[in-house]
């Protein structure tokens, strides 16, 4: 696969594809009027995509699909009403935090829901002739279309992401093994406590390189059903650690080894 189809310009395929999708609906249906939260739909779609296989994509869309329609449809509801608006906000506010205590996906769906009841107020037109529900519906409409452009890329590249995540803790591991090896450097023997330092910042790298790896194949390795890519990636993730625990539990003193090396040379 060529090297700039990264996971970063994989991430942007759904979102390029949906607005021009949505403009295009937009041009051949002649509603300009509603394009703007079509267009917040989309984007309130691509903040709570949270990267995971198949059916847990699946799962992400009927949670997502559920809390925007009971965010967007009460807030729409009591919109013009001040002071249930005022309580409405401030209970959709504390519930959806208390439910995004109960892990990331909660959390992420719960911040996209607040985010759409925003998106609501401010698409809401007191002076409108049309339905109270066309807003809430090209909202939904919207997240809508992003989620299954979304399942389409992931069905085209279902491992690129656990395969950057792979790479990445790779590279992060090397430079970690770049850093250690600079400490039997005899010229440099001054510059010990600065080398301590800059090996601390790429052992915390390593950490949060693996940490992220990690996250990517949990979510493809709890079905029953792997792929034999996948086993591979958590080969790889293994062996990656194993590498940093020998290299980390290895302790020297760098001072001490230098000076005899300098001697020796």
């Amino acid at each position: 696969m060529n090297n700039w189809l990264n996971a970063k310009v994989i991430a942007a395929i759904p979102i390029f594809i949906s607005v021009n999708l949505a403009a295009f609906g937009v041009w051949f249906f002649d509603i300009s009027s509603q394009s703007i939260p079509l267009i917040l739909g989309i984007m309130a779609g691509g903040l709570v995509d949270l990267d995971n296989r198949l059916t847990g994509r699946l799962k992400n869309i009927f949670y997502t699909l559920i809390a925007f329609t009971i965010s967007s449809f009460v807030v729409q509801l009591n919109i013009g009403k001040p002071i249930q608006y005022i309580a409405l906000m401030t209970s959709l506010t504390f519930i959806f935090t208390m439910i995004g205590a109960v892990g990331q996906r909660y959390s992420t769906i719960a911040f996209g829901s607040l985010v759409v009841a925003l998106y609501t107020t401010l698409t809401y037109d007191q002076n409108s002739t049309g339905s109270w529900f066309i807003n809430p519906t090209m909202i939904l409409f919207g997240t809508l279309i992003y989620s299954v452009v979304t399942l389409i890329v992931h069905l085209f590249f279902p491992n690129r992401p656990v395969q950057e995540s792979i790479a990445k803790a790779f590279c992060a591991l090397g430079e970690y093994l770049d850093a250690k090896s600079v400490f039997f450097d005899p010229d440099e023997i001054d510059e010990i406590e600065k080398k301590h330092l800059n090996f601390a910042l790429k052992n915390a790298n390593v950490i949060n390189a693996f940490n992220l790896a990690r996250t990517a194949l949990f979510y493809r390795i709890r079905g029953q059903h792997r792929h034999i890519r996948t086993q591979k990636m958590v080969r790889y993730y293994f062996a990656a650690q194993e590498i940093h625990e020998r290299a980390n539990s290895t302790h020297f003193d760098y001072q001490q080894i230098s000076e005899k090396l300098k001697i020796q040379i």
